[in-house]
């Protein structure tokens, strides 16, 4: 998990705790497991933390084997307890039906809401260059293809990592992240265009690959809409082979070491 990511998150959620006395509960919901662990793990080691218990719900299939997971029944007698604040991660595994028992005596954090407040944070701090590129992404896809805040979040994250390791130019290879066919142009440099200038033809290749107009469509059909030469045709039916079509984000990566991102 990148860092500023985990950060951000785990200081908006002791936000909740301010001003609040001993005893007081709360429960994360919405957040991946891996996630809501790396949060539980920094807020560990944050000097805010005083007086302070964070734990990670385990779900039934799950053997607790670290010091911050904890079972339901555990955490129950926690809150009936009030000795300390408490903050409990219920992740996005464990089912309603277990989780609804810890609804009463415990306040409510959205995750859904922390990840907004998430986007606008890690958005500022992008350099100009880096929000033009976000923006230009973004402004391309949003309300064209299904885009979650996840996909968002992972696109955001990657371009603030690649500025850090002074490698901003290749942040269309990152484009896997959000759905679309990774794209070695540079942001910069002696061409006139860049990646963000085929990002409508990498929509409509995207969607000839994925939901073509016939949709019993071959292989061989969908790559010849793709209006790529022979010899690349040839590469892509290699390519493909064996892979499923719909999971672009997995095949967008693939391409890299392929040599066969979008400019090719």
């Amino acid at each position: 998990m990148p860092s500023q990511r985990i950060n951000i998150l785990a200081r908006e959620i002791l936000k909740h705790f301010q001003h609040t006395a001993s005893g007081h509960c709360a429960r994360v919901d919405f957040l991946p497991r891996e996630e809501a662990q790396a949060i539980c793990q920094h807020l560990q080691t944050l000097e805010k933390k005083q007086h302070l218990r964070v734990y990670v719900l385990a779900n039934k299939q799950q053997t607790i084997s670290d010091n911050f997971t904890i079972t339901i029944d555990y955490a129950i007698e926690l809150r009936n307890r009030k000795e300390e604040k408490l903050c409990l991660f219920i992740p996005t595994d464990v089912v309603d039906a277990t989780a609804s028992s810890l609804s009463n005596a415990f306040a409510v954090i959205d995750g859904r809401m922390l990840y907004d407040s998430l986007l606008r944070q890690l958005r500022l701090k992008l350099s100009e260059k880096g929000q033009k590129v976000v923006q230009g992404v973004f402004g391309q896809l949003l309300g064209v293809l299904k885009i979650s805040k996840e996909q968002q979040l992972s696109f955001i994250s990657a371009v603030l990592e690649r500025e850090e390791q002074g490698q901003l130019d290749l942040v269309g290879l990152e484009l896997w992240r959000v759905g679309l066919i990774v794209d070695g142009r540079t942001v910069t440099g002696s061409s006139e265009t860049t990646f963000l200038d085929f990002l409508d033809n990498n929509k409509r290749c995207v969607r000839a690959l994925v939901h073509p107009t016939r949709l019993q469509a071959s292989l061989s059909a969908r790559l010849q809409s793709l209006l790529v030469d022979d010899e690349t045709e040839r590469k892509l039916q290699t390519f493909f082979r064996g892979k499923i079509l719909q999971d672009v984000s997995n095949w967008s990566q693939a391409l890299i070491e392929h040599k066969l991102t979008f400019e090719r």
